[in-house]
């Protein structure tokens, strides 16, 4: 699920049964302007063609991202909202994840806050040339990375 698919109404007479199970973790790279930090997700690293990527819950309550460049986007934070510093980390909920899983090299899977494996994107570079990858941030900032949670679907579903 990506912010795009969870805007669906999948079902007339319950809610949509399947949770978000893919994120971006990015990193706060500037935090040195008021009302908003720069984080290390830009066009690079998340689609375009789908609606804003969200905060999961629980992180950044109120906080708006919105793409600030190639390497980089924007977390507008609202004024009542503790500012993260630099080097903090959160998760973006991501507007298309077709698309952007494209922009990556490999998922982080995660499961209880443990990193448990990792798995190519093995389509990832394949109409490249021979040589060195290229990752989704310049060198200016470490690269945002994917984050794959539990399995995507709710439990006891009646």
């Amino acid at each position: 699920m990506d912010v795009d698919y969870g805007l669906v109404q999948l079902f007339e007479r319950i809610a949509n049964p399947y949770l978000v199970s893919l994120f971006l973790r990015t990193t706060v790279v500037s935090a040195n302007q008021p009302g908003h930090v720069t984080i290390n997700a830009g066009f690079k690293a998340l689609a375009t063609d789908g609606p804003p990527a969200r905060f999961r819950d629980g992180g950044l309550p109120g906080a708006i991202y919105s793409f600030f460049g190639d390497e980089f986007g924007m977390v507008s934070i609202p004024p009542a909202t503790n500012r993260p510093a630099v080097g903090d980390t959160a998760d973006l909920i991501t507007s298309h994840c077709d698309p952007t899983v494209n922009m990556h090299d490999v998922y982080h899977v995660i499961e209880d806050n443990t990193l448990v494996d990792i798995w190519p994107v093995d389509a990832r570079g394949a109409c490249k040339q021979a040589g060195p990858k290229c990752t989704a941030s310049s060198l200016l900032s470490p690269c945002a990375s994917l984050r794959l949670t539990g399995h995507g679907r709710r439990r006891n579903i009646a």
